[in-house]
C-alpha cells in the first residue's frame, strides 16, 4: 500500500473503499440522496481519518452526485475522545485540496434536517447552506459557491 490518500498538517486521510453493502447504518444518508436521484447503487467511497498512526475518524464520499464532477461528502465522523482537535476540519481540507486537484466542479455536504451539530460544523468549515425543496429530509451544504 502507498502513501495517504490526502493529507492536511497531522491528518492523514486513507485510499478510500468503495462501498459494496449499502445495509450499513452508515449510509442511510447515502440510500436517501440516491433515492433522490433515482440512482439505484451510487459510488460511495469510505475513508479513514488518522493521526499519529492512529484511527480518529472516518468519512464518507460520494461521486457524479448530483451532477458529473461533483462530489458530496454525507458522514464525516470523528470518535468521541479525539474530538476538539479540529481533525474533522483538517480531514474535510484534505480531501477539499485533493479532489481539486482531479477537476472536480462543486463539493456538496448533506446533512439530515435536525443534525444541528453538524450544521454548525459545517458553517465553521466555510460552508454555506442551499435552500432545497426537492430533498426535503436533507439540508445541502456548498463549499466555495456553485459551478
Amino acid at each position: 500500500m502507498g502513501g495517504p490518500w490526502a493529507r492536511y498538517n497531522e491528518v492523514i486521510i486513507s485510499h478510500g473503499k468503495l462501498v459494496e453493502d449499502h445495509s450499513d447504518p452508515s449510509t442511510d444518508i447515502s440510500k436517501k440522496i440516491s433515492g433522490s436521484f433515482a440512482i439505484s447503487k451510487p459510488e460511495t467511497f469510505r475513508h479513514q481519518i488518522r493521526v499519529q498512526g492512529n484511527n480518529v475518524g472516518e468519512f464518507f464520499f460520494i461521486k457524479d452526485i448530483p451532477q458529473k464532477k461533483d462530489i458530496i461528502i454525507h458522514s464525516l465522523i470523528i470518535n468521541n475522545i479525539d474530538r476538539g482537535h479540529a481533525y474533522g476540519t483538517k480531514a474535510l481540507l484534505a480531501v477539499e485540496r485533493k479532489l481539486s486537484k482531479t477537476n472536480i466542479n462543486n463539493f456538496w455536504a448533506v446533512l439530515p434536517l435536525k443534525n444541528g451539530r453538524g450544521m454548525y460544523f459545517l458553517l465553521r468549515a466555510g460552508f454555506t447552506p442551499l435552500q432545497s425543496n426537492d430533498h426535503a429530509e436533507l439540508n445541502w451544504f456548498i463549499r466555495g459557491g456553485q459551478n
